[in-house]
């Protein structure tokens, strides 16, 4: 019966009833708004760090492909690789946020 109900208003809810809600905490919340602002907040960082962070890494990178035909893939050098990956990334960032601070 409730279902119908509320299919069968008409009018909009008065500020009283709005405001009466809001005071109770019942507002309409979008579950893409915290991904959306998550996603800015990485994009600000991203932003502010890129230079730094795409020099370190294409110099990783550089040094990765320079020695590709003699590196051996085996269960220890992957995470290994993968463990540079991480601290380059890592250094690129720190870096840039330290330069940041010194401005």
């Amino acid at each position: 019966m409730s279902d119908t109900d509320q299919d069968q208003k008409t009018e909009q809810a008065s500020e009283k009833k709005l405001n009466e809600a809001a005071d109770r905490g019942q507002f309409a919340k979008s579950p893409e708004l915290q991904v959306l602002l998550t996603l800015g907040a990485a994009l600000a960082v991203f932003a502010f760090t890129a230079h730094e962070t795409a020099t370190t890494v294409a110099e990783y990178s550089v040094s990765v492909f320079t020695n590709f035909g003699t590196t051996t893939v085996a269960r220890d050098t992957i995470q290994m690789q993968l463990s540079q990956v991480v601290l380059t990334v890592a250094k690129g960032l720190a870096s840039s946020f330290r330069r940041k601070r010194l401005v």
